[in-house]
């Protein structure tokens, strides 16, 4: 999605629900907004988007220096964010929407000094799973259903002020699998339920500081298989079965 950014008050936000993309009328007017005359200013080319389609969020903001990034579904809903760097500390939010001006509601809010944004999220059993920065905890994994009372910190792996880079690989046999680094084992192969205790490593498959970096996951025969490093077998192809990680070279 192309985001705009101008010195306007307020941002004319705009989404297609079913799929979070441009329809050709708005793809139309996207390349408008790259042609014809420069003098013209944002607000002109805003006031032709809200003419030729409808305003659905007015969000007040500050500075000069903002986004919308982020689309994800979760359900039926759409969540996105909403980052302001024109100050430090800067601000981050996690909107969701429905389509509605009365179903697009702000769930979640954090500042931080460095930038640290809301990552794409894993939709997983109702919940997206993401990463969220906190003051102590560093840029941990979180989860929300949508609701501001259940956006909740899902553990602190990598403990105290450290990140654990969260990235999700994929669902297999019921449980949510990504890489992350707890600041002992490297970035590894991880899990979990959705509780604190059901968060696990599954394996550190480069021993000690040295990450593994799994990736290129997929099912085959009930069997789940992905790329991973060994720093003595260069790139090791794995498949685990249950909790187990079992080597396969190729």
């Amino acid at each position: 999605m192309k985001t705009l950014k101008t010195n306007i008050t307020s941002l004319l936000f705009f989404i297609l629900l079913s799929s979070c993309t441009f329809n050709a009328s708005l793809k139309n007017l996207e390349s408008d907004l790259g042609k014809g005359d420069q003098s013209s200013s944002p607000v002109l080319n805003l006031q032709k988007i809200y003419v030729d389609t409808s305003l659905l969020k007015n969000i007040p903001i500050s500075g000069n220096n903002f986004n919308i990034t982020y689309f994800v579904r979760l359900g039926n809903k759409s969540l996105f964010q909403y980052s302001n760097n024109s100050a430090s500390p800067y601000v981050r939010e996690l909107w969701i929407t429905d389509g509605t001006a009365g179903g697009t509601n702000v769930v979640d809010s954090a500042t931080n000094t460095v930038g640290i944004s809301y990552t794409a999220g894993f939709e997983y059993n109702g919940y997206l799973y993401f990463t969220r920065y906190h003051a102590t905890a560093g840029a941990e994994l979180w989860k929300t259903d949508g609701t501001s009372a259940n956006t909740t910190m899902v553990k602190d792996i990598n403990p105290g002020s450290g990140d654990s880079g969260f990235v999700a690989l994929g669902i297999y046999n019921g449980k949510l699998y990504f890489k992350a680094n707890d600041g002992v084992h490297g970035t590894e192969l991880w899990r979990t339920d959705g509780t604190l205790l059901g968060t696990e490593l599954v394996a550190d498959i480069n021993p000690g500081l040295n990450s593994s970096n799994p990736s290129k996951f997929t099912v085959i025969a009930g069997k789940l298989y992905f790329i991973a490093v060994k720093v003595l077998s260069g790139a090791e192809q794995g498949v685990t079965q249950n909790k187990y990680l079992v080597p396969y070279y190729v």
